[in-house]
């Protein structure tokens, strides 16, 4: 398991949140806190590569506490993805 911790500086928008998989992995999960305003809207998206068509897209549920959770199992090589909206 890696834990990391995105921060952005204010000023700086940022409308997605990826991770590229160069081999298959079991499992890959990402849970997301917004601070301050929640996003509008938010959902999964799955490529083939960094800028091939999305293969799956899926909403995400976000929480009163500002959180959602992303889950994949079995991944393919490609990208997984967040996007969201303001």
């Amino acid at each position: 398991m890696i834990e990391y911790e995105v921060r952005l500086p204010d000023g700086q928008p940022l409308d997605h949140l990826y991770r590229r998989f160069p081999r298959p992995v079991g499992l890959y999960t990402v849970l997301m806190r917004f601070a301050g305003p929640p996003p509008g809207r938010l959902g999964r998206y799955d490529r083939a590569g960094l800028h091939g068509p999305e293969r799956f897209v899926e909403p995400l549920w976000l929480g009163a506490g500002g959180t959602t959770s992303l889950v994949a199992a079995a991944v393919r090589p490609g990208t997984v993805g967040v996007r969201w909206e303001w």
